[in-house]
Parts: C-alpha cells; structure tokens; sequence
C-alpha cells in the first residue's frame, strides 16, 4: 500500500507492506453545489435568532471583527469582502473598524504572519491587533460566571459597540467544539480567565471530567461557563463555518454566536464523526499538515483523535512538523512532578495545558505513540512519547511493538476525522 501524506507544508510517502489494513477513515462527503462566497451570503440572509447584519449595526457603531490566528485557516479572502461591503453599505466608515486576531493563549505573531492571513490590502485599511492572553495591562474585568469565573476580556470589546466574530468550527477535545464562543473566550481573553475556564475540565482523580469530549456540548462545564461570559460581552453577530478536508466553506450559519455555533457543530459531527466496527493495533495518521501540526499542542487535537480509533497497548504513528516547537509556555512544567504532587498541584495551582498534559499521559500510558516530527528528542523523552526523524524510522519502532498479524487504520486528516464505536453509540 502507497500513499502520501501531509507534513507541513510537504506531503510524505508511505509505503506500508506488513500488517492487515482495516480502514481508511475519511469524512462523510456531502455535496455542495455552491460557491464558497455563495454559501456566505445565503448564511448572512438568513442569520439564527438575530437580526441581519445590516439591522444588527448601526451606522455610527464601533465595530471589532475577531478573527482566528495562524492555527486555524480563516478563509478571510472569500469572507471579508462580503462582511466589508455590507458595514460600508450601512455607514460603517473605516476608522470605526476595528480588527483583532483570536490569539487566546497562543503565541503572538509577527507582522508577515497577520499578512498573510489577511492580504495586504486589509492588513494596511485597518487598525489590526491581536490578544496577548499575557499582557495584563491589555484586559479589564467584565464580571464573574455564575460557576465563579473572574472574566477579564481584552479592553477593546470594552471599546467596542458591536462584534463580528468569524471563524470555522471543529471538534475540540475538552470544550467539545472551537469557533463560535471561543473566538471570544479564550480567543479575547486574559490567561487567568483561561485558566479558571479550562480547569473545569479536569476531575479529582486527575482525568478528563466525563462531559468534557469532542463533538458534546450537553452538560459540558467547559462549554457551559463559555455560554456564560457572553452574557457580559458587547452584542455579538457570529458567522461560522464547516471547511471541508481541502480548507473550503462547505457549510456557514451566523447571526446568534450560541445558535449559530450550535447549527454549524451538528454539520460538523454529521460530517467528521466516523463509526467503526473495531479498534485497530496500530493507527497511522497525519494531523492534515500545516498549521494543524504548527506545534505540540496543536498536534495533541489530532492525536486525541487517533487514540480514539486504537487498542489497549496499541501503537500511534503520527506525523506532524511542529515548527513552532510545543506552543506552550507551562505544557513541560507539568512532567516533573510525580503522581502525588501533580495532583495536589493541579487541583490548588493549576496553569494553562495542564488538561492537555493530562490527556498526554494517559495516553502516553495506554498506547505507544510516536511521532514524526521536528522536535527535539528530549521533549519527546520527558511527555513519554517517541520521536523520529522520518516515517521509515518510526514504522520500524512501530513493528517491534506489534504481533505479525497486526490491524492498522490510517486516517490522512486526523485533526479532522473523530472515529467512534459503532457499538458505543
């Protein structure tokens, strides 16, 4: 069996002659019969529970548009010449323009990234900034949640009359889903407020809380409290969207940022979530390549994702670049404590990815991963997971951990692809 898949910006062969192939698990295809633009415009016509966009603006309003960083693709050329013409049409004149990348806690970007993302056209019209979850002096207090979380927003919102969020939806491992609320919160927020959120994701016994899973919302603490800090916000008009596996809108649903989300979440499972019958001993996977495998956190969503699909002491082979190292300024702290202390520290003094060291340890502990990547060997080391240089090099390790008559799937867009039980359903 020959097939390619992404590395980066690359695309890797790979030639895989042993074992007993079970699956490739690929999203469900649905037809779309029109245009990306097209499809904008129809969601924009018929918003959820809101008005439209030229009834929800005024002409004098201060609008902030919040887009995704450099993690996510934004589709901004097809999207923001719509959203553009209709502020002008309305009044809205530049100057009361505003835009700011969803940063949440990610790193910051420099200057040629935001271009990119935005066309230089954009990028020299607008007031462009972007939110430093770590620059206190950027964010003010709105209020606190009713489940206690101190909400501490980027003071622009503050300055702002109304909001446009845009951004695509996908699983998410502990918040069930990304785009909609999360463009504002952790996407505008202080990295305290980040904090409080995410640990609500995490038990006392120091795993993931059972309501905290990619593609549920219901009874979900994560998501709830995220529902919550809305009401403290400016009002917002969401536009979200479905990409299909080549970064094309295939699906948009805006006007409410709660409902909006909701409808575009329900085409996502109905197109990412893949049932199978068995679990296989050996996954072999591709995040889908850049900026899906940008760096270590990144690439834990897609992992997440192949785990799903493997045994008990099974073997994950993942390929992901990770060019910008880890993507996190605490993830390693977590992995010098033993059991004991890391409990006792994670739930009096927890900081930001400890959830995403914790899934990493369970994993790390119920399956063989490794990973084809960048990064330097002593990460890998101290996760508990193994690093290799090329394919080759980690489908041999994989071997040495494997029965002759193995069962292996290969999903080509992991970050993308949730496989569940069909018996669990």
């Amino acid at each position: 069996m020959n097939i390619l898949l992404k590395y980066g910006r690359e695309k890797i062969p790979v030639k895989l002659n042993d074992g007993n192939f079970i699956g490739y698990l690929k999203p469900k295809k649905i037809n779309v019969e029109k245009s990306e633009r097209q499809i904008i415009i129809d969601s924009l016509k018929n918003p959820v529970k809101s008005r439209k966009l030229s009834e929800f603006i005024e002409k004098n309003d201060k609008v902030l548009i919040a887009i995704p960083d450099k993690t996510r693709i934004s589709r901004l050329s097809v999207i923001f010449p719509i959203i553009l013409k209709k502020l002008k049409n309305i009044g809205i004149t530049k100057e009361n323009i505003k835009i700011i990348f969803s940063n949440g806690s990610h790193s910051s970007m420099d200057e040629n990234e935001k271009k990119a993302i935005l066309g230089e056209k954009y990028y020299n019209l607008f007031k462009i900034f972007e939110n430093n979850a770590f620059d206190e002096k950027q964010h003010v207090y709105f209020g606190k949640t009713k489940r206690g979380t101190s909400i501490f927003l980027n003071k622009i919102l503050a300055d702002s009359d109304k909001i446009i969020t845009i951004g695509s939806v996908t699983h998410h491992y502990f918040a069930g889903f990304g785009g909609g609320v999360k463009m504002i919160m952790p996407g505008l927020a202080y990295y305290k407020t980040i904090e409080q959120n995410h640990k609500r994701s995490i038990s006392k016994n120091l795993k993931l809380n059972k309501y905290c899973k990619s593609g549920e919302l219901k009874n979900n603490p994560v998501y709830e409290d995220l529902i919550d800090v809305m009401n403290y916000c400016p009002p917002i008009f969401s536009l979200n969207f479905l990409l299909d596996e080549k970064g094309k809108i295939i699906f948009a649903s805006s006007g409410n940022v709660i409902e909006s989300h909701k409808k575009t979440a329900s085409k996502v499972n109905k197109k990412y979530r893949v049932g199978i019958n068995e679990k296989a001993d050996l996954v072999i996977c591709s995040t889908g390549g850049y900026p899906k495998d940008i760096n270590l956190i990144q690439t834990h969503k897609s992992i997440h994702n192949a785990y799903q699909a493997v045994k008990h002491n099974g073997v994950i082979i993942c390929l992901a670049e990770c060019i910008d190292g880890i993507g996190s300024k605490t993830f390693l702290d977590w992995f010098n404590y033993d059991n004991i202390i890391l409990k006792k520290k994670i739930l009096t003094d927890y900081s930001l990815n400890a959830q995403t060291a914790i899934s990493f340890m369970e994993k790390c502990k119920n399956v063989k991963i490794i990973l084809v990547t960048k990064l330097n060997p002593s990460i890998a080391n101290k996760v508990g997971f193994t690093s290799s240089k090329n394919f080759d090099e980690a489908y041999k390790i994989a071997l040495s951990y494997l029965k002759k008559d193995f069962s292996y799937y290969v999903i080509d867009n992991s970050s993308l692809v949730l496989p569940y039980l069909k018996t669990n359903r």
